[in-house]
């Protein structure tokens, strides 16, 4: 409600240099005005007095009281609202357009914007008084909105697929009107096969939001993609002894060092990016990987093969460091072979259905071994339930052995001994560097002292089930089919 206005530099008072006096009343002593303040003298009669030289004379004057306005704002303001009174007033506020009737108003969300606003309803009775009252008014209601069911679309020969809202949306409806509709995800192509979460977002003209979600499965019906495959797989020289509180982890120590290559040690001589090294924790990067996909029948022959990277959580992941592994071969039924530079190779006992939709193959699972062979892999200083490749392959044959005929040891000494900066040919001596003779991967060759890589290999083969008489001349062999 407005406050009565004060009136300034009234007059009346003759002859001039006078004062002037009552309820309400302050004289600007200047002997001829004063201002008059109606909230001071209230409604009603007041008399107002005039004294100049002792000599005063009295008028009065009549104070009527502000009208009583009131503004309740409908409870859903979108287009045209009401709610002042008495009704012959003019609302004022953001995106209000006065209608001219005294009543009603146009409301334009648009232009108000989101948030809360203010909306004023000004009324002036028949003596001239005005009041206004207000009242705030915040859009908050969210579109309702539904998905459709779960759907398939197909790729197309150029292994391309394209979706729309309306492709989505069952309804979409709001108290004030929609704004806008949009899908996180429109375009597809090879790398969204299988089942996709696509979100539809709404957005009404006042801001409001509210989301459905569907699922989408992309087809691949002319295999133009690739099959793609995450195995899973433990190297025991990388897990041995592990990080405190990093027990089901395997040492990243080539990496920490900076001795990782960024091209691979195999045959096709793989690159990757060097900030792939930059990544740390569990997806950090312990070593090079060979990955082989074998014909379902004929297990030895190789269909294809390629490098690729292991994080210490076991994954074994494309160059990139984070993707799966792609073959550019039909999906089929496959025979899955995993070798590294100083570890026993190894491979799917049963074949695997491979396909554009990502397949996980784990290795590592004690109590749900997958290995082609007998004792293929070990437990021996794994975690729990834990299996993995058997390291010690130094001379890189098929054979694991301490001594005998075809030992891994003396590849050890002779890489040791024949080292540049070995001066004095000590077996002692340490080499840093990406080595095959690294047998546990930390980094460092030594034949013997203080670090040596040969007692992995001694007990490697003092461990296998098959030693029954415990010979250091027991040979691990690897259990890879081959020709």
């Amino acid at each position: 409600m407005h406050r009565p206005r004060v009136q300034n530099n009234l007059n009346g008072g003759f002859p001039i240099g006078g004062v002037y006096s009552g309820t309400g009343v302050t004289d600007n002593a200047d002997g001829m005005t004063y201002n008059f303040d109606p909230s001071i003298a209230s409604a009603g009669i007041t008399t107002i007095t005039y004294t100049q030289n002792g000599n005063s004379t009295t008028d009065n004057v009549e104070v009527f009281a502000l009208p009583i306005v009131t503004l309740t704002l409908p409870s859903n303001l979108c287009a045209e609202g009401n709610g002042g009174l008495p009704i012959g007033g003019v609302y004022s506020g953001p995106g209000v357009t006065d209608d001219g009737n005294g009543t009603t108003f146009s409301f334009d969300a648009n232009t108000a914007g989101s948030g809360m606003h203010t909306i004023t309803y000004s009324f002036t009775d028949t003596n001239g008084c005005t009041s206004e009252a207000t009242d705030v008014y915040e859009d908050t209601e969210k579109p309702v909105v539904t998905c459709v069911a779960p759907f398939t679309i197909q790729l197309d020969a150029m292994s391309n697929a394209s979706i729309t809202v309306n492709d989505v949306l069952v309804s979409a409806t709001d108290n004030c009107g929609v704004e806008t509709m949009s899908i996180d995800i429109d375009t597809f192509d090879c790398s969204h096969i299988g089942d996709n979460t696509i979100t539809l977002t709404v957005t009404d003209i006042s801001g409001n939001q509210e989301t459905c979600t569907t699922i989408l499965t992309v087809e691949d019906p002319l295999q133009n993609c690739s099959i793609r495959i995450n195995p899973k797989i433990y190297l025991q020289g990388a897990a041995l002894n592990p990080n405190t509180g990093e027990e089901m982890l395997m040492r990243d120590d080539l990496r920490v060092a900076g001795i990782l290559p960024t091209t691979s040690p195999y045959s096709d001589n793989a690159t990757c990016n060097a900030t792939v090294f930059n990544t740390t924790g569990t997806d950090a990067i312990v070593d090079w990987i060979w990955v082989e996909l074998r014909d379902a029948t004929d297990n030895t022959m190789i269909i294809d093969s390629k490098s690729a990277l292991l994080q210490r959580d076991g994954d074994i992941v494309a160059t990139d460091g984070i993707s799966s592994i792609e073959f550019n071969q039909t999906p089929d039924n496959y025979h899955i072979a995993i070798k590294h530079r100083n570890h026993m190779g190894i491979m799917t006992v049963n074949t695997v259905s491979l396909s554009a939709v990502t397949t996980s193959v784990d290795f590592t699972d004690a109590n749900n071994q997958i290995t082609y062979g007998t004792n293929a892999q070990t437990t021996s200083g794994m975690p729990t339930d834990t299996v993995a490749m058997w390291s010690g392959n130094a001379n890189n044959d098929t054979v694991v052995q301490y001594s005998g005929t075809t030992p891994d040891t003396p590849d050890i000494l002779s890489t040791v001994l024949n080292d540049a900066g070995n001066f004095l040919n000590f077996p002692t001596y340490a080499i840093s560097n990406y080595n095959v003779n690294d047998v546990n991967l930390d980094g460092n060759t030594q034949y013997s002292g203080t670090n040596p890589d040969t007692p992995f290999i001694l007990q490697n083969v003092l461990a296998h089930p098959g030693n029954f008489l415990n010979f250091s001349t027991y040979q691990i062999t690897e259990q890879l089919p081959e020709n």
